[in-house]
């Protein structure tokens, strides 16, 4: 049987999420733990582990949904993509350049920061089209990450445009359209269910327009190239994905085992 990879996602990626915990009136220690996050996610130190397993992810969406409504969780998942992710992801594109081409670049940074997603930019009919490819649709994660995702894309697509943007037609994964019709600044968009991937219009007369991406103040970090990471096989990629975790005594092999099956 052919060794199975595991999926892997940055450590900084992964820091922006555990923010949202914040709005939980709980033990965030215990949301970590529950989520098999690393504790010391959000300490300046320097341990130089880059990436963590991809189920840490999925976790935490299953504990935040948990813990909050669905109109909450909404609100919170929108608000850190403006406040948190949108500049981060912002701050690792370029230069002046049009909407296909920030859209492209963005697309590179994707691959980098997640091994388990794919987005791109696709042309159908008379529309361009911002697409996440992810596999999982029928776990109880998906539904939530597709929301996040949603509201990641749109705000993305806004921010680049300086809110010329308007959201039209989105196509998801998930049945359940009144899901995402509720999600903030969705108001007036049409939903298509059930569609083989996650997208987003954007019309024809805006994708070539041109957009300014200002340079960023953060330092620059060199990622780890994710399909190196493929290429070093099951044996490479479990090393990668526990890492982080050898040094905090409180974790459990139980936890670590969740990363193999």
């Amino acid at each position: 049987m052919p060794s199975q990879l595991i999926p892997m996602v940055s450590k900084e990626s992964v820091r922006l999420f555990t923010l949202m915990l914040k709005d939980i009136d709980d033990d965030a220690y215990q949301l970590l733990r529950a989520a098999t996050i690393p504790i010391d996610i959000n300490e300046a130190d320097n341990r130089d582990y880059q990436y963590l397993p991809e189920s840490t992810l999925k976790n935490l969406m299953e504990v935040l949904s948990k813990s909050m409504s669905e109109d909450k969780l909404g609100v919170v998942f929108w608000r850190s993509c403006k406040e948190n992710f949108i500049p981060y992801f912002l701050s690792k594109l370029g230069g002046s350049k049009t909407l296909k081409e920030a859209l492209e670049e963005f697309s590179n940074v994707v691959s980098q920061e997640s091994s388990g997603a794919t987005v791109y930019v696709q042309e159908a009919g008379n529309s361009y089209w911002l697409v996440r490819e992810k596999n999982g649709v029928d776990e109880s994660w998906f539904q939530f990450a597709e929301m996040f995702s949603v509201l990641f894309m749109c705000e993305l697509l806004r921010s680049l445009t300086n809110g010329i943007w308007r959201p039209t037609r989105i196509g998801v994964r998930s049945k359940d359209s009144q899901l995402f019709s509720k999600l903030p600044s969705l108001d007036f968009a049409q939903f298509f269910t059930e569609r083989p991937a996650t997208a987003v219009e954007i019309p024809k007369s805006l994708i070539n327009t041109p957009v300014d991406v200002a340079a960023s103040a953060l330092t620059q970090r060199t990622l780890v190239d994710m399909n190196q990471v493929d290429q070093g096989g099951f044996l490479n990629e479990f090393k990668l994905a526990i890492y982080p975790y050898l040094p905090v005594a409180s974790c459990q092999l139980s936890s670590l085992l969740k990363f193999c099956v």
